[in-house]
């Protein structure tokens, strides 16, 4: 931890964290309460539990919070509605866009359409742009284990890639969406299929889960050649129709706007009681520390 009561001069962030102290999670939160003289704010850029779980601390203390990590919105529908309504008492900012989409606005859009009154019927989306990333590679001869391989170097996938093939980061964010829309979704109603086995989602060390992928490399290889002789592609969905939550992969026809989605991109498309024979379309990239930043 680095703490200076004059402010941290932005270029020199790494050379001081450097020098900092260690100090434990619960050292710079007491800090920070501690600390009133000033407007408080803090951007949690990690995919941790224990972070998340000093959302409600924070905001109840009017310390604004800005993040990536879905985590705490994607807990029970409860803790969601229970901090949004800690930030509203408080004045806390509570900023979380980039959980759904990196960069792209659709949380945005979405809370637009229920001020206009407009209510989400249906929503199909490719939200995660590690996996788009893979599966572009995939299907254009690249192993399936270095193409994860390569997503993770390029800082694409979570810390440690299981938590994307395991498909548990779209779920999250497929949750947050519906929640944004007015859907009072539990993330235990979202039915999952992994792209990988039981055996590999097991691995707790990023390096060993990498090393043991080459397993999966025939079996992609064989599944890519079958739906391109079909005429399909293969993308990994998010789903929400008549009440019913997907995620898994998905073999979908080339002229469908979803197939096209290009390696790291996202694609969030709304049907909605006003766009219903055109649906709302949001796409653009997906994946990367500097866009999402």
């Amino acid at each position: 931890m680095v703490w200076d009561e004059d402010g941290l001069e932005p270029a020199a962030l790494e050379e001081s964290l450097e020098l900092g102290e260690v100090a434990a999670l619960e050292v710079m939160l007491s800090r920070l309460e501690a600390h009133t003289n000033s407007a408080r704010l803090l951007v949690d850029c990690t995919a941790s539990d224990e972070v998340a779980s000093s959302y409600s601390r924070l905001l109840a203390g009017g310390i604004g919070v800005v993040t990536p990590n879905k985590r705490a919105n994607a807990r029970t529908f409860g803790h969601w509605r229970a901090l949004q309504a800690l930030a509203r008492t408080h004045g806390a900012p509570y900023r979380y866009g980039t959980t759904v989409g990196a960069a792209l606005p659709v949380l945005e859009a979405i809370r637009d359409l229920r001020t206009r009154g407009d209510r989400v019927r249906s929503a199909h989306a490719i939200l995660s742009g590690s996996i788009s990333y893979v599966l572009g590679a995939v299907q254009e001869g690249v192993p399936f284990s270095r193409a994860v391989a390569e997503a993770h170097a390029r800082g694409f996938t979570e810390p440690h890639p299981v938590e994307d093939l395991g498909g548990l980061d779209v779920a999250r964010k497929l949750v947050i969406l519906l929640r944004e829309a007015g859907i009072e979704m539990e993330p235990s109603e979202v039915k999952l299929t992994p792209l990988i086995p039981e055996s590999l989602r097991q691995i707790a060390e990023p390096g060993a889960f990498l090393a043991e992928l080459g397993s999966q490399d025939a079996s992609w290889r064989d599944a890519v050649a079958a739906a391109a002789a079909r005429g399909h592609r293969l993308v990994f969905l998010a789903s929400w129709q008549e009440g019913a939550a997907h995620v898994g992969v998905a073999e979908l026809p080339l002229a469908d706007p979803l197939a096209r989605v290009r390696t790291g991109e996202n694609m969030v498309v709304l049907r909605t009681d006003h766009y219903d024979s055109i649906p709302l379309t949001i796409a653009g990239p997906g994946a990367g520390p500097e866009i999402t930043a």
